[in-house]
Order: C-alpha cells, then structure tokens, then sequence
C-alpha cells in the first residue's frame, strides 16, 4: 500500500526536529536518492539544503 500524500512524512519531521531542538540539536542531516523525488520536494518544502551528491544519493542539511 502506498502511504504518500497522507501527511506522515510532514508529521515524522516535525517530530524529528521537535526532539531535535529539545535536546540542543544544532542541525539535521539526512540522505536520500536522487531519483526521490517526493522525499526531496518534502525536505526542500522543510528547507534542507543539499550538501553534496554523487551520482545517486544527496546529503542534505538542515540548520535549527
């Protein structure tokens, strides 16, 4: 069953980043594929900026 668009990755970060703030947390990262095109709309939507990349995967980070 496909779950997109229901909300729960809108939900999950702001939970992650929740705790994150609560506990001192300076940045997020995360990777993802290139070809993810969904999760990298939603993590530019929540201003993760890439860092760098190769060929399939960008790492992404988020200042708090």
């Amino acid at each position: 069953k496909d779950f997109r668009g229901q909300g729960h990755g809108t939900n999950f970060l702001n939970y992650v980043e929740d705790i994150a703030r609560e506990n001192n947390f300076s940045q997020i990262c995360l990777i993802t594929n290139l070809d993810n095109h969904k999760a990298l709309g939603l993590y530019t939507k929540f201003n993760y900026r890439p860092q760098f990349q190769n060929d399939k995967k960008v790492f992404l980070v988020k200042k708090l």
